[in-house]
């Protein structure tokens, strides 16, 4: 029996040991869950911030996006009100080019009134002239005679350039209507 017991025994303290040594495991592996544990929260706590910041800057990427879109719609409308106003100007201007030609054209047409007014004076004083040979007043004629001459000159340099003009004048209304 003792021996028996002495048997017991050292299954006892074998046991024993072996119960000791495992709970040492057991502690290592607990305490190894704990660290790992503690690693994944902190792991889990930090993916979560870094999937919020994603999250806010999908957002604040959105917001831009609206904002780009809002202020390229306004540039567009800026643009094609500029595009407007200058076809508004194109056309106030053409008005205006027509009204600047209609002008010149009866300023011409009354320059060449002008000028055949003063051609008939011109004849109307050739016949005064005419008169005044005959009567000859101590040579004044020839003064009155050579004054006429260059009056006429200078009516017929008139009458050339406002017939210059006036053949120019379908040129100018061309050059407006084709504007």
């Amino acid at each position: 029996m003792l021996n028996k017991m002495k048997k017991t025994k050292e299954k006892i303290a074998s046991a024993k040991s072996t119960l000791v040594t495992e709970k040492k495991n057991l502690q290592t592996i607990h305490a190894q869950q704990k660290s790992d544990q503690t690693k994944l929260t902190n792991l889990s706590a930090s993916k979560q911030q870094e999937l919020k910041n994603y999250e806010d800057l999908i957002a604040h990427n959105e917001a831009t996006s609206d904002e780009l879109e809002a202020e390229i719609s306004a540039q567009e409308k800026r643009v094609a009100s500029a595009e407007e106003l200058s076809r508004q100007d194109v056309k106030r201007q053409q008005r205006n080019s027509r009204q600047l030609v209609q002008i010149v054209v009866q300023a011409i047409h009354h320059q060449i009134q002008e000028a055949t007014q003063q051609i008939l004076q011109t004849v109307e004083i050739q016949e005064v002239v005419e008169q005044f040979q005959a009567v000859d007043l101590h040579g004044h004629f020839r003064d009155i005679q050579l004054y006429l001459q260059d009056m006429d000159i200078e009516v017929l340099n008139f009458i050339r350039v406002l017939i210059f003009q006036h053949q120019q004048e379908p040129l100018l209304l061309q050059q407006v209507q084709v504007q």
